[in-house]
């Protein structure tokens, strides 16, 4: 009990949300904020800037996510665009996305996952964009789907249940995508049986053991879910 409260106290979120945690290959964790970035070694709580300068970018300190990449790479979603650390100068780099120069409302990154073949899917409020890191190119993921034009394809989670099968979570229910892009054609994401009207996804996590899909809803008629790849069944959890 004593670590955790001597935690608390030097850490100081109280007034500062968190919105996500990962760890880096050094073991440092990485705290994603409402009011910025924050590293934690052990024994300082420090914060780093994501820009050089005020007028430098658009970029914002509102962190919705963290991820460190297979390779050690920092990846940082913000309420305004994504960005990559730069370990040699230790500072933030842009990564541009097609749609930063429109004219709309700001792109925001709620999540970054890194599938088998090491490609990152960037889960954001006008679909999903797939940066291949062997290239260092980023792409919008051509989705063919029907969805209505207000929801412009917001992605709320993402995850892999196969080498070749992602899983996106919309406002709507989850559908299945291949993560080899067509580049010709829109990739159809196909629905799954009974998963694929779960709204209010907030939490997925496959387990490839067992062939199940658990998933966490805020939708007030679902809570806890876990589906059953090879039964097609749907069990709900009341927490």
């Amino acid at each position: 009990p004593s670590d955790s409260i001597w935690f608390e106290q030097q850490l100081k979120f109280s007034d500062n949300p968190v919105f996500s945690i990962d760890q880096d290959k050094e073991g440092f964790l990485w705290f994603g904020t409402r009011k910025g970035l924050y590293n934690y070694n052990g024994i300082d709580l420090t914060f780093y800037p994501t820009k050089k300068t005020e007028s430098e970018s658009q970029v914002s300190n509102w962190i919705w996510k963290v991820h460190t990449s297979q390779d050690g790479t920092l990846w940082v979603g913000t309420s305004n665009g994504l960005l990559k650390r730069n370990r040699h100068c230790n500072c933030f780099e842009e990564i541009k996305l097609l749609d930063n120069q429109s004219s709309r409302s700001p792109i925001w990154i709620r999540q970054i996952f890194e599938d088998s073949l090491g490609n990152l899917w960037i889960g954001t409020n006008y679909g999903v964009y797939v940066y291949d890191q062997k290239k260092s190119e980023i792409a919008k993921y051509p989705l063919k789907y029907e969805l209505d034009q207000n929801d412009e394809y917001k992605i709320f989670e993402i995850t892999e249940i196969s080498p070749g099968k992602v899983l996106l979570a919309f406002s709507d229910g989850i559908r299945a995508v291949s993560n080899i892009i067509n580049s010709n054609n829109r990739n159809t994401a196909k629905q799954i049986s009974n998963i694929h009207d779960i709204e209010g996804v907030k939490a997925m996590l496959y387990t490839p053991k067992n062939e199940k899909l658990w998933v966490g809803s805020q939708s007030d008629n679902t809570g806890l879910l876990e589906y059953d790849f090879a039964s097609d069944q749907l069990n709900e959890y009341r927490l």
